[in-house]
């Protein structure tokens, strides 16, 4: 395949595979991930990222969604998938649960899985360097805004 994605184990393209609506990840932001490249369908550092993604577990008190020698095989298996040896970047995450909208964690649910693949962006096209430029962080400024996450990075 030339992507590929996982959710829960259903595995298809990544156009394909979908998430509920209630999966806490979209509405709390309650969860974690990790990301890592892939060469060769090598997946690169991937004891490193697998302890800091099941340290961040933890932190959160998420019960694992698969032991981590199984997260390992799955990673693997997707990469394995790919059509091309070409470098990919590969993320996963997991979030608390599927549930419905109660600040509470559910109880007794069960944490998701998702993963997928896709070509990583070339940089073999860049031949010139670009000044590095810094950028006031008014994050802390904007309060009133009700964000999940990463919106500032974007």
């Amino acid at each position: 395949m030339k992507d590929i994605a996982y959710y829960n184990g259903k595995i298809g393209r990544i156009d394909e595979v979908q998430a509920p609506i209630t999966d806490r990840g979209l509405y709390f932001g309650d969860g974690v991930y990790d990301a890592a490249m892939v060469r060769n369908k090598k997946i690169f550092a991937l004891d490193d990222h697998l302890d800091r993604f099941y340290n961040s577990l933890s932190l959160l008190r998420i019960e694992p969604p698969m032991e981590r020698s199984e997260l390992a095989a799955t990673l693997n298996d997707l990469v394995s998938r790919l059509d091309s040896d070409a470098p990919h970047m590969l993320y996963w995450q997991s979030t608390r649960a599927a549930a419905h909208r109660k600040h509470a964690f559910p109880a007794g649910a069960k944490a998701t899985l998702m993963a997928f693949a896709e070509a990583a962006l070339s940089t073999a096209t860049t031949t010139r360097t670009k000044p590095a430029s810094r950028v006031e962080d008014t994050r802390f400024l904007h309060c009133n805004i009700k964000t999940l996450n990463l919106i500032p990075n974007c």
